[in-house]
């Protein structure tokens, strides 16, 4: 199984959540920069380099979040060119129930064991799938 399409079975997952929660404002995608914010306070540029948003425009899905305000932007004291993005009570609340969620399924720091070596040994199985759709694409 790709990241990628781990990555959609968790946004599928996360959807149904919210579904769940009657939380209708806020896609799964806008949830996972949500989540990834978090208690911190971050520039876009270390949101962006944070995650991995598969075909997101995490700009545009910040302005909506501020729009909804799960989101607090505010301009950084030391560089007036950075914008410093926070959350607001709303969002940490959400954040809150997306912590619980991922606890609940056991995806959580404690809830999946993974050795470095299953690590070490998945990335080589991932070059080595790489290497093989690299050489039919150049035929």
């Amino acid at each position: 199984m790709s990241a990628s399409r781990i990555n959609k079975l968790f946004l599928d997952v996360l959807k149904f959540e919210l579904d769940k929660m009657n939380i209708t404002d806020i896609t799964s995608v806008q949830a996972v920069i949500l989540y990834n914010i978090g208690r911190s306070k971050l520039s876009v540029g270390d949101i962006i380099s944070k995650g991995y948003y598969i075909g997101s425009n995490v700009s545009y899905n910040i302005k909506k979040m501020i729009d909804a305000q799960y989101i607090l932007q505010e301009i950084s004291e030391y560089d007036k060119r950075i914008n410093q993005i926070q959350l607001t009570e709303k969002g940490m609340d959400l954040y809150e129930k997306i912590h619980e969620k991922i606890i609940k399924y056991g995806l959580g720091k404690e809830g999946i064991k993974v050795q470095s070596n299953d690590i070490e040994s998945t990335f080589k199985k991932m070059y080595v799938i790489e290497s093989a759709l690299n050489s039919i694409a150049k035929r």
